[in-house]
């Protein structure tokens, strides 16, 4: 999902249900918070990080632009290039 990146880009915290895709790309607990899909659950996941140290919220939301920009279309052009170069070594060099 958009917003994912988007939040990251701007070193916002996700705060996602876990549905979807979106427990995989959150695997990591620093990359955003997972809530079961219920309005009780999002209540107690808002009120938790609202009870949370401000400084451990600053350090949490460190790095997440850098998780952002491995979503950047430069980044899949310079990946997508490194596969094929090691999928097809000899056909790549005559460009």
């Amino acid at each position: 999902p958009k917003v994912i990146a988007e939040s990251w880009a701007h070193g916002a915290f996700p705060v996602c249900a876990s549905a979807g895709l979106v427990p995989q790309i959150l695997q990591d607990p620093k990359s955003g918070v997972l809530f079961e899909p219920t309005p009780t659950a999002l209540a107690s996941t808002l009120a938790d990080l609202l009870n949370t140290d401000p400084h451990s919220m600053e350090e949490r939301s460190c790095g997440l632009f850098d998780l952002a920009n491995g979503l950047s279309l430069e980044h899949f052009r310079d990946r997508l290039e490194e596969v094929l170069v090691a999928r097809y070594p000899s056909i790549l060099r005559k460009f």
